[in-house]
C-alpha cells in the first residue's frame, strides 16, 4: 500500500492547526449539505470511481470530513456526462494526471441521505496522480483489491459489491 498525504513536518505547527480547523467546519460543511438535500428532495446525480493504477491497485482517499477510506467520487449535473464528471473528481481529489480508458460499471438508484439519488461506478485505468493535499481530501493511498481496509465506507463497500456481482454477470 502506497499512501500520499499531507507532509507535516516542514511547518508541523501552523499545518497542524489548518488541518485541525478544516476537519470540524468540513463536517458542518456536510450535515448542513445532506440536510439541504432532503429538504430538497430532488434527484441527486453523482459518480463513484474505481481508479486503478498501472499495477492494478485500486486508489482510494480519506476525506477531512468523514471516517475511513472511501473511493473518489462526487456529485455531477444532470447534464454532465458521468465519465467526464469522474475524471474531474479525479483531477479535484487526487491529482490525475494520466489514463487509458474509462467505463461506466453500473448505475444504481439509491437514496443518499434521505434524498433520491442516481450514482454511476466508474472504472479508471491506469490512472496516474500527483496528489495535493487539499480542504476535501486528507490523504490518498493505493491497496490490492483483494486487501482493502477494514474501514472501508459503507458506500464504497456497496460499491465494490455492486461491481463484482456487474463483473460475474458480464463473464
Amino acid at each position: 500500500m502506497k499512501r500520499y498525504r499531507l507532509d507535516l513536518r516542514p511547518c508541523y505547527g501552523q499545518q497542524m492547526r489548518l488541518l485541525i480547523l478544516i476537519r470540524p467546519a468540513m463536517k458542518a460543511a456536510d450535515r448542513i449539505r445532506r440536510a439541504y438535500w432532503r429538504f430538497r428532495g430532488r434527484t441527486i446525480y453523482g459518480v463513484m470511481v474505481m481508479a486503478f493504477t498501472p499495477d492494478g491497485q485500486l486508489v482510494l482517499v480519506r476525506q477531512t470530513y468523514s471516517p475511513g477510506w472511501s473511493l473518489p467520487g462526487g456529485g455531477r449535473r444532470a447534464d454532465e456526462e458521468p465519465t467526464a464528471a469522474a475524471l474531474r473528481e479525479l483531477r479535484e481529489e487526487i491529482g490525475l494526471t494520466r489514463w487509458t480508458d474509462v467505463d461506466i460499471l453500473v448505475s444504481l438508484d439509491r437514496p443518499l441521505s434521505g434524498a433520491p439519488a442516481s450514482i454511476d461506478l466508474i472504472r479508471v485505468n491506469d490512472a496516474e496522480f500527483t496528489f495535493r493535499p487539499n480542504f476535501e481530501i486528507e490523504s490518498v493511498a493505493t491497496f490490492d483489491v483483494n486487501n482493502l481496509p477494514s474501514n472501508l465506507s459503507k458506500w464504497s463497500t456497496y460499491f465494490i459489491e455492486a461491481a463484482a456481482i456487474y463483473v460475474q454477470r458480464k463473464a
